[in-house]
């Protein structure tokens, strides 16, 4: 029989159905989520540098 949206993402998290009586994972897959901002803060202050690139195809010039 065909799940509810949210029946099928539990199961397909726990890796158990439990109609049929079959585990499809070892483990329970879980995401944890923090209690405090400060755990959520993320390091902006990182840049990024890329060589220069040149294409050329025909006509067609691309500088970056």
């Amino acid at each position: 029989m065909p799940f509810t949206v949210r029946e099928g993402i539990n199961i397909f998290l726990a890796g158990f159905v439990p109609t049929e009586n079959m585990r499809f994972r070892d483990e329970e897959l879980n995401f944890k989520i923090s209690d405090t901002f400060e755990d959520l803060k993320m390091d902006k202050s990182g840049s990024y540098k890329y060589p220069k690139l040149y294409k050329k195809q025909g006509n067609f010039e691309l500088t970056v």
